[in-house]
Order: C-alpha cells, then sequence, then structure tokens
C-alpha cells in the first residue's frame, strides 16, 4: 500500500531505513523481500492506527505476517 510516508531513520530512508530500525530491536531479515514484505504490513498497521508504531508492535508484524495480514484485512 503506498501512503504517500517514507520510512525513514537518520541518515537512512526507504527498505535500507526500514532494516535500521527493525535490526535496532533485533529483529533481522533473510533479504530485502522478506523485509519489503513486511514494511508492506507496518505500512497498513501505520495507517490503521494513524500514529507511528510501537516496538512490540513491529516484532508481532515481524514474527507474524501471516495473523498480522488477517488482522489488517478489512471484509465489508
Amino acid at each position: 500500500i503506498e501512503t504517500g510516508r517514507k520510512i525513514t531513520a537518520g541518515e537512512y530512508s526507504g527498505i535500507k531505513g526500514f532494516r535500521n530500525v527493525y535490526e535496532k530491536i533485533e529483529v533481522a531479515f533473510r533479504d530485502d523481500a522478506q523485509a519489503a514484505e513486511i514494511l508492506e504490513l507496518v505500512r497498513y498497521a501505520n495507517v490503521h492506527n494513524q500514529k507511528p508504531l510501537v516496538d512490540d508492535e513491529l516484532k508481532f508484524i515481524a514474527k507474524n505476517p501471516e495473523i498480522a495480514r488477517k488482522l489488517f484485512t478489512m471484509t465489508p
């Protein structure tokens, strides 16, 4: 989902900045594809909450992407 927002962390931006944020909370991704998948879910969560996510939310999404995806799925 494109939100018009960029994930930034200091001198980093985009996927590199996103990975840097996760490294600080001791979560590593096997590759950029996995990081991009989690970034998409984090964007959905951010839009839903309308505020930055806390570390526990970021960790939950990274460790449970399928559960997170179901939580963010809306059906009328």
